[in-house]
């Protein structure tokens, strides 16, 4: 494996050394194209390159990442409503927008949207709008709900 980052892979004994004249030598020019989504799905930058492999050498790798969180609150969001930086994606049916924490210790105590105080809820609203204001959408906010109803939602949704 030749990359930008070898000492990444020092260690790994599943690697050997590769020789140019080997006809068994594959060059594989990764592409990511995931990126091309990271508005539309819900995935980590390391699935880009499981879909890549994936793909083209024909496998079928699944990522063992998993993400545990809690939701602080769910936006419900009207239909054709372009959404995320740039506006690129847009809502094809009414669509809920799920609020997640980072870490940052001054919010431990935080267990629902409704604990903020109510300017911080208006800030939150403001960047949802913020991210189409140059597209010169008319982008509306129709109500908060909290972790109940997003985790309803989320169990609604399995299938």
């Amino acid at each position: 494996m030749r990359t930008l980052c070898p000492e990444l892979w020092e260690n790994n004994p599943y690697l050997i050394p590769l020789t140019d004249d080997d006809p068994q030598v594959e060059q594989i020019e990764c592409r990511y194209p995931l990126i091309n989504r990271c508005n539309q799905t819900p995935y980590h930058c390391l699935h880009g390159f499981i879909e890549f492999f994936n793909d083209h050498l024909r496998l079928a790798v699944k990522p063992v990442l998993t993400w545990k969180t809690r939701i602080l609150s769910l936006r419900e969001v009207r239909a054709n409503q372009p959404l995320g930086y740039g506006g690129t994606y847009v809502t094809k049916s009414p669509t809920r927008i799920a609020v997640l924490p980072v870490t940052a210790p001054r919010f431990d105590a935080i267990a629902t949207v409704f604990d903020l105080a109510e300017r911080m809820r208006a800030e939150l609203e403001q960047f949802f709008l913020a991210a189409t204001f140059f597209e010169k959408k008319n982008v509306r906010m129709l109500g908060w709900d909290g972790p109940e109803r997003a985790r309803a939602f989320v169990e609604e949704s399995i299938v």
